[in-house]
């Protein structure tokens, strides 16, 4: 016996390390020990938008599974998030050799917790970078070393050069935050891509994205994204594609330089030449709602064709006014929404006349009968009764006038320049939860809504976030009793027809094309020269509007407001008066309405 156990030793101990993962492997759905990673299963992390997040903006990631074995394999997520989580994002069944990606976003300050995801009891690393402060480049192109040149240029502005304080500092450095984009998983909405302060693309049409993720990078410039498009050389790279109403120039042919080509074409007018080479436009740009829009009109990957200090200079025109979200942003819809009309406050009055009430009965009248009869010990039990039928009494006068149902109610603005359709809106919304319970919010592709705006007046948080197969977003929050939460949204909106207005000096009179009501009269003209308007009622169709203007510098001072039923609207007006980025020469039209409200 001891022989054979010397000479099978070896092979037992075999056997025993063999039997010991499996003994202490989880059992899945199907009563089976789990996958390992690397062996059964594989799971790994894409970035949409790179690896540096902003600690105020929703982040997306991607998480890939492939099955590697010959039986069907169950994949269990733990997520170390105190946040709610969608069951399909917990559990995740794959056929054999079958690979499956489940896209999401994270909620804003919630990336930072988030250093790995434990996948069949076992840990894969997310490995995220926090960037607050520096602006993030994004890099796309079909290489991912196609535009490393840049890396190496002192091109972004250093925010803290003061050369009065330090000689030796340096009024430009490289790039601090750069993240190479993957195309694989490129998102399909803008959202996604609120991480990136600069996109940098080289050839998408090698890339095949497809319309929705077009449109995304679309989306993502009129909220405020700042776009660089390197062209290929080919006139005709973004015909018929969404990209191509937002150029700064319409491509007409190419034209051969010395050591490259150029696209030509007309500019659009509302562009600028930023440089040109060999008397043709080489960078142009172009303001494109709250974004904006460059166009290098030649393949420039290197620093060869017009050397380094003319390439450095070329793209310091670009990175040089660049801030980073974590420092602005953002909508200006915040914070305005202190009541609702459906939730009406207590007065004070009848909270006076309650307590005044109270302190009658539990004083004179009760102690004044329990001494009478000569049984003041008795008050220790009559003056809790009575502060119990108080309290019930107040509890379901309070149920009464309040409302039994949720509450949802909002207040935006959408700015829209003349002549355009498409428009940026913002809001603020306000939930209120009678009881305790969970809700679902779900959003088109061109709406964001999150908590960072109002996240010092939080009491909850919004969940994981999935990309819905409409390609919107879905979120999911946990409300109390009687429990109100604030959030924000933003839109890219669009109208069947455009503004459109002609202003008559001689007679003070302005024609107004409008595809909207005015809520009565709450629209006001705001000139530059001739102050603000009287509110006038505001048509929809093309109408004259005989206008009269008051000394008043705000439209703020001149519409006059019903707090009750309309609260929020003074304070609004206020945030976009003194916030602004339109144009002060340009005439401006301002008007609520009840007409329009996010698609949420």
């Amino acid at each position: 016996m001891l022989r054979w156990l010397r000479q099978n030793i070896c092979l037992l101990a075999v056997l025993a390390v063999l039997t010991l993962p499996a003994a202490a492997r989880e059992i899945g759905p199907d009563g089976r020990p789990l996958g390992l990673l690397g062996r059964d299963v594989e799971a790994r992390f894409l970035y949409p938008a790179g690896k540096n997040f902003d600690y105020n903006c929703l982040f997306p990631v991607v998480l890939e599974y492939q099955n590697l074995s010959s039986s069907p394999q169950y994949m269990v997520l733990k997520w170390p998030l105190d946040m709610e989580v969608s069951p399909s994002y917990k559990t995740v069944q794959l056929e054999p050799g079958a690979k499956k990606r489940l896209h999401f976003l994270l909620p804003p300050r919630s990336a930072s917790n988030l250093f790995n995801v434990e996948v069949n009891a076992q840990n894969v690393n997310v490995g995220l970078q926090n960037n607050s402060q520096n602006p993030v480049t994004g890099l796309l192109a079909p290489k991912n070393d196609a535009l490393d040149f840049l890396r190496g240029l002192q091109v972004e502005k250093n925010r803290y050069y003061n050369p009065s304080q330090s000689s030796d500092a340096e009024e430009y450095h490289t790039l601090q935050a750069v993240s190479t984009i993957n195309h694989e998983v490129f998102p399909t909405h803008w959202g996604a891509l609120e991480a990136l302060d600069v996109l940098i693309c080289y050839d998408l049409n090698a890339l095949n994205l497809g319309t929705e993720q077009l449109n995304a990078i679309k989306n993502w410039v009129i909220q405020g994204g700042e776009l660089v498009i390197i062209s290929n050389g080919i006139p005709n790279e973004y015909k018929g594609s969404p990209l191509e109403d937002i150029l700064p120039l319409a491509p007409k042919g190419s034209h051969k330089a010395s050591k490259t080509i150029l696209v030509v074409g007309a500019p659009t007018p509302d562009a600028q030449v930023v440089s040109s080479h060999e008397g043709q436009p080489l960078l142009l740009k172009r303001p494109v709602q709250s974004g904006q829009v460059y166009y290098l009109a030649s393949p420039l990957l290197d620093t060869n064709i017009l050397g380094k200090d003319e390439t450095t200079s070329l793209w310091r025109s670009i990175f040089g006014s660049v801030v980073s979200k974590g420092q602005t942003g953002g909508p200006f819809t915040f914070n305005v929404l202190d009541s609702m009309p459906e939730l009406p406050r207590t007065e004070a009055v009848w909270v006076a006349l309650f307590v005044i009430l109270y302190g009658i009965i539990v004083g004179p009248v009760n102690l004044t009968i329990l001494r009478k009869k000569d049984k003041m010990l008795l008050a220790f039990v009559t003056v809790p009764a009575v502060a119990i039928l108080f309290a019930g009494g107040a509890y379901t006068i309070n149920r009464i006038l309040r409302p039994s149902t949720p509450v949802l109610r909002e207040i935006g603005w959408l700015q829209m320049p003349a002549g355009s359709t498409t428009g940026v809106a913002a809001a603020e919304q306000i939930l209120f939860s009678p009881s305790g319970r969970w809700f679902t919010f779900t959003s088109d592709s061109t709406t964001l809504f999150d908590t960072s705006r109002n996240h010092y007046r939080n009491r909850h948080q919004f969940g994981l976030f999935e990309v819905t197969p409409e390609l919107g977003l879905r979120s999911s929050l946990e409300m109390g009793t009687w429990d109100i939460q604030r959030f924000n949204s933003r839109s890219v909106k669009s109208l069947d027809s455009s503004f459109q207005g002609q202003w008559k000096e001689e007679s003070k009179t302005v024609t107004i094309t409008s595809p909207l009501n005015s809520q009565g009269k709450t629209a006001v003209i705001c000139h530059p020269k001739l102050a603000v308007s009287e509110p006038f009622e505001l048509k929809k169709g093309t109408n004259d509007y005989q206008v009269s203007f008051l000394q008043s510098s705000s439209p703020a001072t001149s519409i006059v407001f019903d707090d009750k039923q309309n609260p929020g609207r003074r304070d609004l007006i206020n945030q976009i008066w003194n916030n602004n980025s339109m144009d002060p020469n340009h005439i401006k039209l301002f008007f609520f309405t009840d007409e329009l409200k996010t698609p949420l």
